[in-house]
């Protein structure tokens, strides 16, 4: 009988430690977020559940509405201090003090966004594009970025930026357009990123740009070549790259028996005569800049080929009464 009574006892004090062991692990507090954002000199709603005892909070933020359920306890505060709060969440259970604590930020959605570029961007240029964002809170959760058609070419962010309340940034991004950005919109946008909340955007107006090129120094080739015989047919073509495409305009020796193709970048000429001969100038033009090259085409008479009997012939009776009078 002693002995069952002894192992009874053993039995119930095993027990009371499994319990107690039990109960200490399942005594918790827990906040529901740990990171809450809020408008500025709003309320926010806060929420702890708990295992054991009711917790209570504790906050330097001005608190109401503390509502109690099963396992469960809130509060609103009010966020009117741009400095992060830390609020806790804390239950005193008996032998163990029990904390939770949960960060509340207030923000400011930028009251405007603006973009400052320029309409007509010059192809392979360095250009500068503003964003400015007013009135925004924290800087530390901004993200600024600068969007052609929906895809993002610049971003800036500011994560190590500590200053508090409302500001106004301005952030100047440099970039080089080409062809394809012509008749794009560009805008900036500003992304308060705050944790687990949606995202917030705020976007400034479009602009849409017209990009472009000056004509480069013109290409002006010759065929055959550049020296040929009266008669032969002769071809130049002006090549010249620009944006948008530039017109070609040429000043030539003479335009007799000489035609063009449909955009004047290139001449034929069937058959060449003496007045072909000289400077060929082409100028390539667009509405930003026109340039001109030239070549010098010499056009050789078909009389030249028989230079060499021409003194031979006239000389002939001369060396023939040399002869005679030898003999």
């Amino acid at each position: 009988m002693e002995l069952l009574r002894t192992h009874l006892c053993l039995l119930f004090f095993i027990c009371g430690i499994i319990h107690t062991g039990w109960s200490q692990k399942q005594c918790e507090v827990q906040v529901v977020s740990t990171q809450v954002f809020a408008p500025f000199d709003e309320w926010v709603l806060l929420n702890c559940t708990y295992t054991c005892s009711k917790p209570s909070w504790e906050s330097r933020l001005q608190k109401k509405n503390i509502t109690e359920g099963e396992h469960w306890v809130s509060t609103e505060v009010l966020v009117n201090d741009w400095e992060t709060s830390r609020i806790s969440c804390i239950s005193d259970d008996e032998e163990n003090v029990l904390e939770s604590i949960v960060t509340v930020a207030a923000y400011a959605l930028p009251s405007k966004v603006t973009i400052d570029l320029e309409e007509e961007l010059e192809e392979g240029q360095r250009h500068e594009v503003t964003c400015t964002v007013f009135d925004v809170a924290p800087l530390a959760n901004l993200k600024i970025s600068v969007i052609r058609e929906g895809n993002v070419i610049r971003t800036q962010t500011f994560a190590d930026d500590t200053m508090t309340g409302k500001q106004t940034l301005s952030e100047s991004f440099y970039f080089e357009p080409n062809r394809r950005d012509n008749l794009q919109d560009f805008y900036c946008q500003a992304t308060l990123e705050l944790g687990t909340a949606e995202d917030y955007i705020v976007q400034s107006e479009k602009i849409n740009v017209k990009t472009f090129a000056q004509p480069d120094t013109p290409l002006v080739m010759v065929l055959p070549r550049e020296t040929v015989k009266e008669g032969e047919s002769l071809n130049l073509t002006c090549r010249s790259d620009g944006f948008p495409e530039p017109k070609y305009f040429w000043i030539i020796p003479s335009k007799d028996r000489v035609s063009f193709s449909a955009d004047k970048s290139e001449i034929f000429i069937r058959k060449t005569t003496s007045a072909h001969n000289g400077t060929y100038a082409c100028e390539a033009q667009n509405t930003h800049g026109k340039v001109r090259n030239q070549v010098v085409v010499r056009i050789i008479g078909q009389a030249n080929g028989s230079l060499n009997t021409r003194p031979a012939a006239i000389l002939l009776p001369s060396v023939l009464a040399i002869i005679l009078a030898l003999l």
